[in-house]
């Protein structure tokens, strides 16, 4: 039996040895945001990084 071969050179494969289980059944969860942002269908049509717009006016206040 041959294994196939790698398409590309240098290609690599990680197959993890570790697994974590937790104690508590918990639901995976997001981070909230210390600033959170409404995202708008327009903006998004526009092509608008409303986070990015968030942390340039941020940055903004800093530089005041």
């Amino acid at each position: 039996m041959s294994l196939p071969a790698l398409q590309r050179p240098g290609a690599a494969v990680d197959i993890p040895l570790l697994a974590a289980r937790h104690s508590v059944d918990t639901p995976d969860a997001s981070v909230t945001p210390e600033v959170p942002v409404k995202r708008t269908f327009e903006a998004q049509a526009a092509g608008l990084d409303q986070e990015l717009e968030a942390v340039g006016r941020l940055i903004g206040k800093q530089d005041r």
